[in-house]
């Protein structure tokens, strides 16, 4: 498994559950996105900075594997363990890990672009791909 770049832990809440009692498969859009929303400040670039530049971050696509399902109250650890970018688009990596219950419950991966003021999708600007390039090369990521 690999290293992860970011490690963000959530309880999960009873309004989170299905009539089964499992975790709705929908949330973990949200808790993903909560991950990757920690980690943008925890490398003091946050969202509301990058919306202030007129840059705004779109998912372009979600994939999920879920492996295990996770219930009310579990404490679940999102690992972003990979950021890789290609021209216009970047790609997180994650997997959700169930502290409660010692398993790994689910792999992801989202695709992201960045657009404008205007709505049009642009190249990475250079103050973000700088976040990229510098203070995540830490952990081996060019």
């Amino acid at each position: 498994m690999k290293y992860p770049i970011y490690s963000h832990k959530i309880k999960t809440r009873y309004a989170e559950t299905d009539k089964m009692g499992f975790i709705h498969h929908s949330v973990y859009l949200v808790y993903l996105e909560e991950a990757r929303t920690m980690l943008w400040e925890y490398l003091n670039y946050p969202y509301y900075k990058m919306e202030e530049e007129g840059y705004f971050v779109v998912v372009l696509s979600a994939y999920l594997d879920f492996r295990k399902p996770c219930f009310y109250g579990d404490i679940l650890r999102i690992d972003i363990t990979n950021i890789d970018y290609k021209g216009v688009r970047f790609f997180y990596e994650y997997t959700i890990f169930n502290e409660t219950k010692n398993y790994l419950s689910t792999f992801a991966k989202t695709e992201h672009a960045i657009i404008n003021r205007n709505g049009k999708l642009i190249r990475i600007p250079e103050s973000i791909y700088e976040v990229f390039t510098r203070k995540l090369s830490f952990y081996g990521i060019t």
